[in-house]
């Protein structure tokens, strides 16, 4: 049972969404993904960051406006501006070097030895069961 509902339902189930497709193709989603975010590769992606909020105060001051709060939904809307000015060979050779491509995803995929195996399967059984019973 979800105790406070979200303002934004459609990020939240993007993001879930997200997150559950990774599970289920046992992509981690920390380590080396996370690890890649902190070199240079992505300093376009930062760089990208930075200039569209310098722009939002600099659009402001300009305007003789209070300098702007950025909020989660601004900060998103940023971020997903600036990720689609990344290229995506940029992206496509950050994943290849954290470790993570189609012939990794395969392996994982294929692989019975998992570890914690039997515990994402019972926590899969959870939420299965938490979506038939949580149903409005």
């Amino acid at each position: 049972m979800k105790l406070k509902g979200a303002g934004f339902d459609a990020s939240e189930k993007a993001i879930y969404k997200w997150f559950m497709n990774s599970q289920e193709r046992n992509v981690p989603v920390s380590g080396p993904m996370l690890k890649e975010l902190q070199t240079d590769d992505f300093k376009d992606f930062k760089a990208h960051y930075r200039t569209l909020t310098v722009e939002l105060f600099i659009h402001a001051v300009d305007n003789d406006q209070p300098l702007p709060k950025i909020s989660i939904i601004v900060a998103m809307n940023v971020l997903t501006a600036a990720w689609d000015k990344v290229s995506n060979i940029r992206v496509q050779n950050c994943f290849k070097r954290a470790g993570i491509s189609n012939e990794s995803q395969e392996c994982a995929i294929n692989d019975n030895d998992v570890p914690f195996k039997e515990l994402d399967e019972e926590l899969n059984k959870i939420m299965h069961y938490q979506k038939l019973t949580l149903k409005p």
